[in-house]
């Protein structure tokens, strides 16, 4: 047989050759990594619910301009101040619990 023969690439390739996956490893895969996603969006969701409850007020500035008179422009800083609903607080403690909860007690 010459060196570089069509059967011995052939063998050579068979060889190096990955093994056929199990068609059951990429469903348990891709739900395994949804159980990842699930748990740390829940653990960020109720770690931003603990935030909210700690610190339920935010300030912000907006700045407006008032008169303009050629190229002169005058302006004013206005301090906002945004209160988080305590609707929105309770929705994200639960959901991010019920998140962290439910996805480490799947089966994988």
């Amino acid at each position: 047989m010459a060196a570089g023969s069509s059967d011995e690439v052939a063998a050579r390739n068979y060889e190096s050759a990955p093994l056929p996956l199990n068609p059951c490893w990429d469903i348990c895969y891709s739900l395994l990594l949804m159980k990842r996603l699930a748990l740390i969006l829940g653990v960020v969701l109720f770690l931003l619910g603990i935030v909210v409850v700690v610190h339920p007020t935010f300030e912000y500035r907006t700045r407006e301009r008032v008169a303009k008179i050629g190229p002169i422009e005058a302006t004013v800083d206005e301090p906002k101040t945004f209160q988080v609903p305590a609707a929105a607080t309770v929705a994200l403690l639960v959901s991010g619990l019920v998140l962290a909860v439910v996805s480490s007690k799947m089966k994988s």
